[in-house]
C-alpha cells in the first residue's frame, strides 16, 4: 500500500451538519478535472500549491484519532474539495483500513473516467454530487469542461445508489431540477441548498 499516494490540501476534524451525518472529518484532495468560475477551493488545482502526500496508512493514522466520535454519532469521513475520485486506487486501499462503523462519503462532480466511478461505488456509502447545471452551454462556460460524461454517470450509475445528495448552483430553475430527477428516478435524492461557501 505504500506505493499509493493521495495529495491532500487539508484535513478538518469534528465537523457537524455540513458534510454528512454525525461527527465527521473532511478530507480535501488536490486536483480537479474542472475549472469552475468562482471556484470555492481554487487551491485544489492551483499549480503553485504543493499538497501534502499521504499514503493510506499515514492518512488512517491521522484521522483515526476521532474514531470514537464517528462510531458514537454514526459519522465518519467525507472526502471532497477538488475531485477525490481521481485517486480511487489509493482511496480504495485506505478504505480497507477503516472500520465498517465509519461512514464514508464523497463529494464529487462525477466528471471522471468510468473506472473511478465504478471503484467509488464499492467504497462510499453516500455520494454528494455537485451537478452544477443541466444546461450544457452553461456547464461548459462555467466549468470549461463538457458535461456529457458527468451526466451519463448521473443517469446510469446513481439510480442504483441507496443514497445520493445533489448540490446545485443557482443556474436553473428548481422546477426543472425536480422534473429531471423524477425522470431519472435517483432513489430519494435530498435536494440541497445552493453550494455552501466553506473553504478548507
Amino acid at each position: 500500500m505504500g506505493d499509493f499516494l493521495i495529495p491532500i490540501i487539508g484535513v478538518e476534524r469534528l465537523r457537524m451538519a455540513t458534510d454528512g451525518d454525525g461527527i465527521r472529518t473532511l478530507i480535501g484532495t488536490y486536483g480537479c478535472t474542472l475549472r469552475c468560475k468562482y471556484c470555492l477551493n481554487p487551491q485544489s488545482w492551483n499549480k503553485a500549491i504543493k499538497p501534502a502526500l499521504y499514503t493510506p496508512e499515514k492518512l488512517y493514522a491521522k484521522v483515526s484519532i476521532d474514531s470514537i466520535y464517528f462510531q458514537a454519532t454514526n459519522g465518519g469521513l467525507t472526502i471532497g474539495d477538488g475531485e477525490p475520485l481521481l485517486y480511487m486506487p489509493a482511496i480504495e486501499e485506505f478504505s480497507k483500513l477503516c472500520p465498517e462503523t465509519w461512514k464514508l462519503w464523497v463529494e464529487t462532480a462525477l466528471n471522471v473516467d468510468r473506472q473511478f466511478v465504478t471503484m467509488a461505488s464499492n467504497v462510499f456509502q453516500h455520494f454528494i454530487v455537485d451537478i452544477k447545471t443541466m444546461d450544457a452551454t452553461i456547464y461548459k462556460n462555467y466549468t470549461s469542461r463538457d458535461q456529457k460524461r458527468a451526466f451519463r454517470f448521473l443517469r446510469c450509475f446513481l439510480p442504483s445508489r441507496p443514497m445520493a445528495t445533489c448540490r446545485v448552483s443557482c443556474l436553473f430553475s428548481v422546477a426543472t431540477l425536480l422534473a429531471y430527477f423524477l425522470l431519472i428516478a435517483v432513489g430519494e435524492p435530498h435536494l440541497a441548498e445552493p453550494c455552501s461557501s466553506r473553504r478548507l
